[in-house]
């Protein structure tokens, strides 16, 4: 056996060696794997955390702004009713075009299909 040989015969034993120890968990770089496996654990989970907070924080401006919206204009909407239905009088309406009427049977709730004088005829006899 040539002195090549053995050298490339003992490279591949400490390699194996080496292989070995580290599946093993008994080398300087395995430890320091480990230790930045750890670290990125730590940093995920915190951010995670974070993510989380803010979710929360968001839906909870979200529901409270909707809330707050709601009852705007559930308050408004009365009003809002009231002086509509009170402003319509027969002239007015015939003067409307479909679109107007349309969107005045929208607002309160009624069928918005037909043509003109059924779209008059059903604003009138809702007001």
């Amino acid at each position: 056996m040539t002195r090549a040989e053995r050298d490339e015969k003992e490279k591949e034993r400490k390699k194996a060696d080496y292989d070995k120890r580290h599946k093993e968990g008994k080398t300087e770089e395995f430890a320091k794997d480990m230790a930045r496996l750890v670290e990125a654990r730590k940093r995920r989970e915190g951010l995670e955390a974070k993510k989380k907070e803010e979710e929360e924080e968001a839906n909870a401006r979200a529901a409270a702004e909707a809330l707050q919206r709601a009852s705007f204009f559930q308050a408004g909407d009365d009003e809002e009713e009231d002086e509509a239905n009170a402003k319509l009088d027969p002239r007015e309406v015939k003067k409307m075009n479909p679109k107007q009427l349309k969107e005045e049977l929208k607002n309160r709730g009624k069928p918005t299909q037909g043509n003109k004088n059924d779209l008059i005829k059903r604003l009138l006899e809702c007001s």
